[in-house]
């Protein structure tokens, strides 16, 4: 018989808030190296920049120009927005 140990409200709760504070804040390093490269980029760019995946960095870019905080002058290529500088002041 296989024990599961079912969570409490609570820790369930603070998990997922710590998900969800994790997401902004990978979110806000992605908006600051984007300001700091100051010229359209590429996924891969940023991700060099911070020392992670790409993959970390693409998946978050479509929701983060959905914000309005990124724009993509061209397919594949993203630029932080007058909106997105204002946030990472």
């Amino acid at each position: 018989m296989v024990h599961q140990e079912k969570l409490s409200k609570t820790t369930f709760i603070f998990f997922l808030l710590s998900s969800l504070f994790m997401a902004e804040d990978m979110n806000m390093k992605i908006l600051k190296a984007f300001a700091e490269i100051g010229q359209p980029a590429k996924a891969k760019d940023v991700a060099e920049k911070l020392g992670i995946q790409t993959s970390k960095v693409s998946c978050r870019l479509a929701p983060l120009k959905k914000k309005g905080l990124l724009d993509s002058p061209e397919k594949g290529v993203y630029v932080i927005t007058e909106e997105g500088k204002k946030l990472v002041q």
